[in-house]
């Protein structure tokens, strides 16, 4: 009979199981915005796996998980950016998958910001709108998208839209409409607002007045953006910052 110790794999510390587990929620909410299909899970053993599926590995260009070589250009990118991870292709009932599994909190980060530096332009341009516009409680945030090169699916409430246009330098928000007849003009007017602080293309505004074609149990008067391109929407994600930045 062996005495020998049956191996287990040790238990991180508390403070490194947090790290971890911050490490992993970041790259999670990265990863959901990002075409294709990523789960992100963590184990008590220090490891996390992400399982990618219909599209790229990880978001990274040239790795669509249909293509037999995207095992190996995925291993390429990771091994540039330091990761260590191992990367294996499965074949599953709805189709290829990659599986790229990460051994440290330090790993994941290093991941995140890969996975940053890998996206094109105008991705991380709507990624930066999207987070300003979480910090300032805009409505609904995730449902801006990028679409052929323009930021698309900016809701604003009347609040939001009275944020947007002091960030553009209007110091005085002109009084909230009383009948949905004056919400029509008041998107008339962010339009030209918008268009003169922007510059570029026009930007267009509809109005939804509360519980109306857009929504149908929403309480608030909505405004809805025309796409801006991406030199309209930096514009305008610096001009919301640093009216943050002078909050804080």
């Amino acid at each position: 009979m062996s005495d020998a110790t049956p191996q287990t794999n040790p238990t991180p510390p508390p403070d490194s199981q947090a790290a971890l587990g911050d490490a992993v929620r970041r790259l999670r909410d990265l990863l959901q915005d990002l075409p294709g299909t990523h789960d992100v899970l963590a184990d008590s053993a220090h490891r996390v796996r992400v399982l990618s599926y219909d599209g790229d590995v990880l978001a990274a260009p040239g790795t669509d998980t249909a293509d037999p070589q995207a095992v190996t250009v995925a291993k390429a990118v990771l091994a540039r950016a330091g990761i260590q991870a191992d990367v294996e292709r499965l074949e599953r009932a709805v189709g290829p998958a990659v599986l790229t599994t990460v051994h440290s909190a330090e790993g994941v980060n290093r991941l995140f910001q890969a996975v940053i530096d890998t996206l094109p332009h105008p991705l991380k341009v709507t990624r930066e709108l999207v987070a300003v516009m979480r910090e300032h409680n805009f409505c609904d945030p995730a449902a801006v998208y990028t679409l052929h090169g323009h930021v698309k699916g900016i809701q604003l409430t009347l609040e939001d839209a009275r944020k947007v246009r002091a960030a553009l330098g209007e110091p005085q928000a002109a009084p909230a409409p009383t009948r949905p007849q004056e919400l029509y003009a008041v998107a008339d007017d962010l339009a030209r607002f918008r268009s003169e602080k922007l510059g570029g293309d026009s930007v267009g505004v509809r109005a939804y007045p509360a519980r109306g074609i857009l929504c149908d149990y929403c309480m608030d008067d909505l405004l809805v953006l025309g796409p801006l391109t991406i030199a309209q929407a930096e514009a305008l994600t610096s001009a919301l910052a640093r009216t943050l930045l002078e909050v804080l």
